[in-house]
């Protein structure tokens, strides 16, 4: 039986950063994607997202090697869908503010086995990398 992957993000714009994210993260099992919502995404990034919660929902669960994709809770622990989805791992992109140490401590205290990894390849080489590189990209083309 594939082991159970969880990962997390906004995914408010897709690009390839998100699809490397995802692709490593599959090496590991079957993926499982908490998506923002979006009170969470202005609580923590001081802006809404572009694209609402349920529809970037939708986009990440079609996306090749997501199993299932569901939208995290409204509350400021992040770490209460991991515990629903009672995962083997949960991995880390590379540009998340999350401590490794920590987190696992965290959903341990929980009462999870749960083994935390940081998915260390970044697709910065390409020009739109990320989604803030792509919002500048259309706010500097606006004029």
């Amino acid at each position: 039986m594939p082991k159970k992957v969880v990962i997390a993000g906004t995914f408010d714009i897709i690009h390839p950063g998100h699809l490397c994210f995802i692709q490593n993260a599959a090496k590991y099992g079957d993926v499982y994607v908490i998506v923002a919502r979006d009170v969470n995404v202005q609580r923590i990034k001081g802006s809404p997202p572009i694209v609402p919660e349920e529809q970037r929902r939708i986009v990440v669960e079609g996306l090749k090697g997501v199993k299932q994709a569901i939208l995290g809770n409204e509350n400021d622990d992040l770490t209460d869908k991991v515990v629903e989805l009672q995962p083997d791992i949960v991995a880390l992109g590379p540009n998340q503010n999350f401590d490794e140490e920590k987190l696992a401590q965290n959903l341990k205290a929980k009462g999870l086995k749960t083994r935390v990894v940081r998915i260390t390849e970044f697709l910065n080489n390409i020009p739109l990398y990320s989604s803030s590189s792509i919002k500048n990209k259309i706010k500097n083309n606006k004029t």
